[in-house]
């Protein structure tokens, strides 16, 4: 039995969701902005002689430039890893279906085969069966033939008892030339 599913992609990272390692390097990169952005508003102040309230809007500009590219690279990156794992689930679910197409196709021939299979043997055995009837019937007819002829066997017993073991009787000409009560139809095969 197959196993459906993705092969060969690696391991899976859900978004929104990870290690301490991915928190502390997020934390380590907003500690790092909040650097850049505070050394480059020293700079302007120190080196460029700009007061202390502009230099602070510039850093506090800087920062929030270097927050927006992050989270966008951040968006970006997620993007590409979203992409491809929708990608990867389309290719699962068309696979499922696919299996699932092949599956019904295979069940239908089996189911077709199975109908067929039936009907062969109910045509082998439909003769069969019909020629047991018509041979149930002739075993009725001899049995009833066989009773009739014991009862004409033993009525002519009883008026002509046998004398002895060598000793024969003749039958009239009237009981030679009647037919038996139960007269015998043939049956056609």
């Amino acid at each position: 039995m197959r196993r459906i599913g993705l092969r060969g992609r690696g391991p899976r990272r859900s978004i929104g969701t990870g290690s301490g390692m991915i928190r502390l390097s997020a934390l380590f990169v907003a500690i790092c902005m909040v650097l850049i952005a505070g050394a480059l508003g020293i700079a302007l102040y120190l080196v460029f002689g700009i007061g202390v309230a502009e230099a602070a809007v510039v850093a506090l500009t800087a920062l929030t430039g270097l927050a927006v590219y992050n989270v966008l690279a951040i968006r970006t990156r997620y993007q590409g890893e979203l992409s491809s794992q929708i990608a990867d689930l389309s290719r699962g679910t068309a696979d499922l279906a696919r299996q699932v197409g092949e599956q019904g196709r295979r069940l239908a021939a089996l189911e077709k085969s199975a109908d067929h299979s039936a009907q062969r043997a109910l045509a082998a055995t439909q003769p069969i069966h019909a020629e047991l009837g018509e041979l149930g019937l002739l075993v009725n007819q001899l049995a009833q033939t066989v009773a009739s002829q014991d009862a004409s066997i033993r009525a002519i017993t009883a008026l002509h008892p046998l004398e002895g073991e060598g000793a024969s009787f003749e039958l009239s000409d009237d009981m030679a030339a009647t037919p038996a009560e139960t007269p015998f139809i043939p049956v056609p095969l």
